[in-house]
């Protein structure tokens, strides 16, 4: 059973959906106001709310911006319900932070779906088991929090190259391998720079992402670069055992790293969306320079 906080100024609507996820199996809280949020989900170990997106006191965005932006609960769910659903405002709800996007008058079981989805989702592990870093999902919650927070914040993509032609030549043991050794190196270069903004995650395949001071940025991703360059001819070495000298140069060029950074700052300019969007927008310099290095955004300063 989870604890659920409904929040909406009709009285009498809330209480029928909220009476439909009782008899789903949830505890149900209604309250016409959220301004005290923080406090109501302190106050009632709140796993998910659910908010009008109108109302008088606080916005539901304004509920969601102060969730996201909380040191405790900005990975709790949120769903908004609204009778405006024009292209406009979905997206800006979604930057927002809002998790699931729901049309008033909206169908009870619908509702129930999508509450008993996004529980599910909270309650899945974190973690990459793979590589021990934090998954995707965790990293764009964090970036989110960051984002709202207007902290200065860089956002490092790190892709070792042509992992797909190495694991083909090599097998799924040895691209593991070289994963989880580019898994220890972030996590010791993390924890070496004290960076107390420092996260790392691995976002699939041999893509990684990490989150740091914006002060640390360059030099933690030329310190990535020149670390992993000293590490891979060991790694190349545990992978292909007497094979290793046989094709080493060809090993090398094809685990060497791209990593393209960019920024947010104070000017809450962007969009968690915007981020990757200008992230991809660097991978695909990085791409036509066609080899490995430093892609930087040239629009931040860091």
């Amino acid at each position: 059973m989870a604890r659920l906080l409904f929040i909406d100024t009709d009285e009498k609507y809330a209480r029928f959906l909220c009476s439909k996820l009782v008899e789903a199996g949830h505890h149900c809280i209604h309250r016409s106001s959220g301004a005290d949020i923080i406090n109501l989900l302190d106050r009632h170990e709140i796993d998910l709310v659910i908010s009008e997106a109108m109302l008088p006191d606080l916005s539901g965005f304004g509920i969601c911006r102060r969730i996201r932006s909380h040191e405790q609960h900005f990975l709790t769910p949120l769903i908004i319900l609204s009778t405006m659903a024009e292209e406009a405002e979905l997206a800006h709800g979604y930057a927002q932070g809002v998790d699931i996007y729901l049309a008033k008058p909206v169908d009870p079981r619908i509702l129930i779906e999508s509450v008993n989805s996004k529980l599910a989702e909270v309650t899945s592990d974190e973690i990459d088991h793979l590589t021990g870093l934090f998954n995707a999902k965790r990293i764009k919650s964090t970036m989110q929090r960051a984002h709202l927070k207007r902290d200065l914040f860089a956002i490092l993509y790190i892709e070792m190259l042509s992992l797909v032609q190495f694991t083909q030549s090599y097998g799924q043991e040895a691209r593991d391998k070289a994963l989880r050794g580019m898994a220890r190196l972030l996590k010791h270069l993390g924890e070496k720079t004290g960076d107390l903004m420092f996260e790392a995650g691995h976002m699939g395949g041999g893509h990684f992402i990490c989150l740091v001071s914006q002060s640390e940025a360059v030099k933690f991703s030329k310190t990535i670069v020149d670390e992993w360059d000293k590490h891979l001819p060991k790694l190349i070495t545990r992978v292909l055992g007497k094979n290793a000298s046989a094709a080493n140069g060809a090993n090398s060029a094809a685990l060497s790293l791209i990593v393209c950074v960019t920024g947010g700052g104070r000017d809450g300019v962007y969009s968690i969306q915007d981020y990757f969007e200008t992230l991809a927008h660097l991978r695909s310099k990085a791409q036509e320079a066609g080899k490995g290095g430093i892609f930087l955004d040239l629009r931040r300063q860091f």
